[in-house]
C-alpha cells in the first residue's frame, strides 16, 4: 500500500506509542518509531529504530535515513516519557535528570533536528502530556486553545501552538485509560 504521508513518533511504546502509531497507520501514513527498545505491541508495517531520543548524534543519524529512504515527515510526535514515582526527598539527582533528559531533552533535539527539514514544506508538530496541561485548556474552553503564535525559525516560517485534549485527535473510544493525556500541536505554516 502507498503512503501519501509520513508520520514520525518518538516515544512508540507499549500504551499511548502504540495507539498512536495505529491511529495513525489506520490514518493512512507510513508510520515509523524512534525508541528506546522495540515495541513488540505494533505491526511489522511499522518501522523501528532503536535510538536514544536525548543524544542528538543518534537521532540526526536516524532522521537523515529516513529523510533518505522515505522523506521529511508530515508530522512529527514526541511521545518520550519517563516516570519516577516517590517523594520529593527521596528522589535522587540522578533520577530527576534520567526523567529531565527523556522527556525534555528529548523533545528540544527532536525539534532542533526535525523542525528545520519541516519548514519548506510545513507539518505538524504534536507533544504529548499528561492531565496537568490539560486543565488549562479546561479552563478557557472546552475546545481548541491557540496559546501562541510566533516565528519559528529564520525567514519568517510561522507556527502556532495548541493545547487540545488528546480526545480532539483520537476520541476516547480508542485509547481506554489515556483520555486525561493531552497534546501541544505546533503547526508549522
Amino acid at each position: 500500500m502507498g503512503h501519501n504521508k509520513l508520520a514520525v513518533i518518538g516515544g512508540m511504546g507499549e500504551g499511548l506509542g502504540s495507539a498512536l502509531a495505529h491511529y495513525f497507520r489506520d490514518k493512512g501514513y507510513q508510520v515509523i518509531g524512534l525508541n528506546r527498545s522495540l515495541n513488540n505491541h505494533v505491526g511489522k508495517e511499522i518501522i523501528q529504530f532503536k535510538v536514544d531520543l536525548s543524544d542528538q548524534g543518534q537521532v540526526r543519524q536516524a532522521l537523515e535515513e529516513i529523510n533518505l529512504t522515505h522523506r521529511v515527515p508530515d508530522v512529527f510526535i514526541h511521545n518520550a516519557a519517563e516516570l519516577v514515582i516517590a517523594p520529593f526527598d527521596q528522589t535522587s539527582v540522578e533520577q530527576f535528570e534520567q526523567c529531565w533528559r527523556a522527556v525534555t531533552l528529548s523533545a528540544f533535539v527532536l525539534s532542533k533536528e526535525l523542525l528545520p527539514m519541516m519548514a519548506e514544506k510545513g507539518g505538524t508538530a504534536i507533544f504529548t502530556g499528561a492531565t496537568a496541561s490539560i486543565n488549562l485548556v479546561h479552563l478557557v474552553q472546552q475546545n481548541l486553545l491557540c496559546v501562541a503564535s510566533f516565528n519559528l525559525l529564520q525567514d519568517n516560517i510561522k507556527a502556532r501552538v495548541y493545547m487540545l485534549p488528546m480526545s480532539w485527535l483520537m476520541g476516547s473510544s480508542i485509547l481506554k485509560g489515556v483520555e486525561s493525556y493531552s497534546l501541544c500541536l505546533l503547526k508549522i505554516c
